[in-house]
């Protein structure tokens, strides 16, 4: 949801979204990325989510053009 929600502040403010909360079967409950393996080979972050959705969503309106 804080992903949707940053991404339409960014993309189209006036948009609005809702989710059913309808649990299919073959639905995973929990998202929740495991990044240890790639911590242990040295990767950091070098974009937080907000900025990257920012940047995501300046990318998508030059393509639509």
């Amino acid at each position: 949801r804080d992903a949707v929600q940053l991404f339409i502040d960014h993309y189209n403010p006036k948009a609005s979204f809702s989710f059913s909360n309808e649990v299919r079967k073959g639905d995973p409950l929990y998202w929740q990325a495991d990044v240890s393996k790639l911590k242990s080979i040295g990767f950091e972050p070098g974009v937080v989510l907000s900025e990257g959705l920012k940047k995501y969503t300046t990318w998508l309106r030059v393509e639509e053009k």
